[in-house]
Order: structure tokens, then sequence, then C-alpha cells
């Protein structure tokens, strides 16, 4: 960074799964250039990711920095005060430069448009240790049906705008308004660059992919289990293609960030304060964002630790012991949640307190309790652990690193039992799962 007022970012935190927490609640957005808004204390950023070569010197110098910033002098493993050790310790050093420079280089490639497809077969195709033969046929089934439902999606989207001049769009607009029965019961949902970035413009709101209760409805199930595998990835690459319509993206579920907060694909302050048609044509996007002192500490933590950061707390799937009797066998059952209901899920785990109470949101269909405790949430408990408490004070890194852990399983295991516990259609299918055991 240039002092204070001025960052940049680069792939962001080396660990994926850091990502995945303060990335999405920070709206710190990766390869960007962000100057200091001294009166709100936030930046903004300015994207740079569509100035490739120069985008990719910036990243690296940006990583490079910050795998500088939160190298601990001790792992280095040398007494500084010996220069002939001090020499072995910078060629160790200059290694590991190196090497989180090509880690630095295999992200951004990967985030490359024409590099995703490579990105997603990788990882596809790697089976995971703990997944069975059947998780990993279910889980091939679901890629390829997302594939033919994006094929599908693109080849509508090209056909109803850039193929007709735009007829095609203008035609099912009108069906839509005038014959909605008939526009429901053709299940293509189109997409391409232009309708989506109409979408986000119109609808800044980030939408979610998942299985919706509505589509449970339609299909006349209970459970998501039971939607065939390739189904299941067709409807979820349908909803990404209702996201990203201006007819349809009201249909699907708000997406939340990891803190519980309503997450925008633009900021509406950004399209207030620039207007519509700036994003529709730059594509140089611009957003608020900053790093909060717990979330910086997320992040020194999972650098200067080799042990993994927690994963995702904010689980797609629930696992409940059905067992009657203490002592009878485990009958462990996995229910899979709806967009909805993860929904409610992430809110609870981020507005429960120690004692279960839960703070109110209509919005999702929470009542809440009277009695709930802010200051016993989360968020709240975890700031003063990590800022007021001698216990982390006095703690090692890999002390630290536990009592994070420790925290975080705590508030999402209670999250889990009030989403159990509350939600209809679990605890009918909890009554089923009992009565045939």
């Amino acid at each position: 960074n240039y002092g204070d007022d001025v960052i940049i970012t680069g792939a962001g935190p080396t660990s994926q799964r850091v990502q995945n927490i303060v990335g999405r609640g920070a709206s710190v957005p990766r390869n960007a250039v962000g100057v200091l808004n001294k009166k709100t204390g936030e930046y903004e950023f300015q994207t740079f990711t569509r100035m490739d070569p120069v985008s990719m010197l910036l990243m690296m110098s940006a990583d490079m920095h910050n795998y500088q910033q939160f190298e601990d002098p001790a792992s280095l493993g040398v007494d500084q005060g010996f220069i002939p050790y001090m020499l072995g310790a910078l060629d160790r050093k200059k290694e590991e430069l190196v090497h989180a420079m090509w880690l630095a280089i295999s992200q951004h490639s990967t985030d490359l448009p024409f590099l995703q497809g490579i990105s997603e077969l990788n990882n596809i195709m790697i089976r995971g240790d703990r997944e069975t033969g059947e998780e990993y046929s279910d889980k091939i089934f679901k890629f390829f049906g997302k594939k033919v439902g994006g094929i599908a999606s693109n080849v509508q989207g090209q056909l109803e705008t850039f193929s007709t001049g735009s007829l095609g769009t203008i035609g099912r607009s009108w069906l839509e308004k005038n014959y909605p029965e008939y526009a429901d019961a053709y299940p293509i949902y189109p997409t391409n660059s232009l309708l989506r970035n109409i979408e986000r413009v119109v609808s800044p709101e980030a939408t979610s992919s998942m299985i919706n209760q509505g589509q449970l409805d339609d299909a006349e199930l209970m459970r998501i289990e039971d939607i065939p595998p390739f189904a299941k990835g067709f409807y979820v690459e349908m909803n990404r293609a209702k996201g990203g319509h201006f007819l349809y993206s009201d249909e699907v579920v708000q997406q939340l960030n990891f803190w519980g907060e309503p997450a925008f694909q633009i900021q509406p302050e950004m399209i207030e304060k620039y207007g519509k048609w700036r994003f529709m044509y730059n594509p140089f996007q611009v957003q608020n964002g900053a790093y909060s002192r717990l979330e910086e500490e997320f992040i020194r933590i999972s650098e200067v630790n080799e042990e993994p950061f927690p994963g995702r707390y904010h689980r797609k799937r629930l696992q409940k012991n059905l067992k009657l009797y203490p002592k009878a066998k485990d009958n462990m059952v996995t229910y899979e949640l709806t967009a909805e209901e993860f929904n409610r899920n992430v809110y609870v785990a981020n507005n429960i307190d120690i004692n279960g109470k839960v703070k109110a949101n209509p919005a999702l269909g929470i009542d809440g309790d009277d009695d709930y405790n802010p200051d016993l949430s989360m968020l709240s408990v975890m700031e003063d652990l990590v800022f007021e408490s001698d216990i982390y004070a006095e703690a090692d890194d890999q002390e630290r690193l536990k009592l994070l852990k420790t925290h975080l399983s705590e508030y999402q295991a209670l999250a889990k039992k009030w989403t159990l516990n509350n939600e209809n259609r679990l605890i009918e299918l909890m009554d089923v799962d009992i009565e045939l055991e």
C-alpha cells in the first residue's frame, strides 16, 4: 500500500477459506485499487482485472507485499544476530516469495473467463478423501446438468437478443405480462452478457442459485435429495440464469454474505453516485469497502499459521442423529437446505446470542425473541475475545487460531439447532425418518 490513503489488493488471502469469510463480508474486491475516503473510513475500489498484463504485475506486487507483511520473522528459524545464518534465511525467504508469486499467478489465471472452464473441470475431477463413490458420481452428473443448462441458457439468450435484434426479449416481456402461464411452461431461461449487465443495474442485489422451496413444490417433493443429480444441476443453472435476467431475478432468493447481510452485485450507493449508465458500458467496477479489525485478524492468523483456517461455517447440509435412545445405534441423516432455509441459517448464526435467543427478521420470516442480547452475538463475543481479553492477548498464534475456531463452531452449532427446531420442512422430514427407523 501507499501509506493508508491508497491500497492495492491482489488475489486476496492465501487461504480460500478466509476469502470465503472476509471477502464476502468486507466488500473488498480482488485485484483493485482503493482510495481512502477519510470521512467514512472506507476505500473506494476500482478493479483493474481488464488491464492485462498490467493487472498481473499489480496483483503479484500486492500479494508479495501481503506475504511480507504477515511473515513471522521467527519462522525463519535462525538467530538474527549471525550474518551467515541470515544469508541462509534470506535465500529461504527468496524461495518462499517466488512460491507466493506463483500461487498468485495461478489463482489469477483461473479467474480469467477463458480459463474458468478448466478450473471447474479440475475441481470436479478431483475426488475428496471422504467422498464416497456415490457422492462422486452424483457430483459428476450434477456438473453435467449444470453444463447442459448453461449451454441451453446461452443459446436461448443469443436467439432472443443478438440474433433477433432483441425482438425475442421484447416478445418474452410481452408474453410474461399478458400470458405468464405460457412463458412458465418453457423451462429454459435466457442469459448472456447483455442481459446480465442490464439486470445487475436494474436489480443490483446478488441472488442465490440454490434450489428454492418453490422448485421443490413444483416438483411435488419434500427432499432436495430426491431430485436426480443431473436435474439438480440443471435447476441450479436455471436459477443462475434467472438471477441474471431482469424479468426473473425477483423470483430467486437474495444472497447473504458471511455476516448475514444482503449481498449486492453493484452497491446501490455507487449507482446513486455515478448513475446507471456508467455501469452499463464501463468494464471497471467500483465499490466501497474495508476490512474490519476482526477481519484483518482473520487474515493475519490464516497467514502465520500452517494449520488451515476454519472452512465454510454456513453449511448447505445439516446432519442430525435420529437415534431414539442413548445406547441405540447412531442414525445419522443429512438434510440439504433450500435457499430460504440456508439464508435463515446464515442470519441466525450471526444474530443468535449464546443463550439461543434470536434477533427478529420479518423479511426472512424469523419472529425472534424479545430477550435477545446483541452483546452476546457471534460478532460481539469474537470482538471482545480478540481485542479485550487477556486470554487472547497472552496466547500464541496457534492457540489464537483454536480460540477463533471454537467460537465460530459454537455459534454455528446454535444456528444448526435453531434451524432443525424451527424449519417446518425439516421437522416433517425428521418425523418421517424417525417413523421409518
